[in-house]
């Protein structure tokens, strides 16, 4: 199944302050927080009905190293 990612300009930001933080704290730590979050998008995007919709059509996807969540939202093309 073909999965098209959108990211919006307020997450990419979120994504380069936490970057930025990370960093600050340890180095490559930021890269090692950026290369979590793409793992995970990139397994939502294989498997996007794997977590279960937690409010209206948003569904979240917590990190493992981090403490943070991927939300985001599955439409099909079968409608």
């Amino acid at each position: 199944m073909k999965v098209k990612k959108v990211v919006s300009n307020l997450v990419k930001e979120h994504l380069k302050e936490a970057f930025l933080w990370y960093n600050s704290k340890q180095t490559n730590l930021g890269k090692t927080f950026l290369k979590e979050v793409s793992m995970s998008v990139n397994y939502l995007c294989q498997n996007p009905l794997l977590f279960q919709i937690r409010y209206n059509t948003i569904r979240i996807a917590f990190l493992e190293n981090f403490p943070y969540g991927v939300h985001y939202e599955y439409f099909s093309d079968k409608n």
